[in-house]
């Protein structure tokens, strides 16, 4: 099974949120056009996915990787 990208998983958050858009982006002090558009499929800044995530109740979490032998 292959992960969702963090954009992917912001926007299924975002999607499954009981909140209003306009609500959210108030929330984390945006404007809503800028969240409408990251809906749609446009890129946001790192700092407003960081706090997208923190709104939705999302967090980052590390996963074990198979080390290559070209690594080892």
């Amino acid at each position: 099974m292959q992960s969702m990208g963090i954009g992917q998983a912001l926007r299924h958050a975002l999607s499954e949120d009981p909140r209003t858009i306009y609500e959210i982006a108030k929330a984390i002090a945006i404007e809503p056009d800028s969240l409408y558009r990251f809906q749609q499929g446009k890129d946001i800044r790192l700092e407003t996915a960081d706090r997208l995530a923190r709104a939705l109740g999302l967090q980052l979490t590390p996963i074990k990787r198979k080390r290559s032998k070209a690594t080892k």
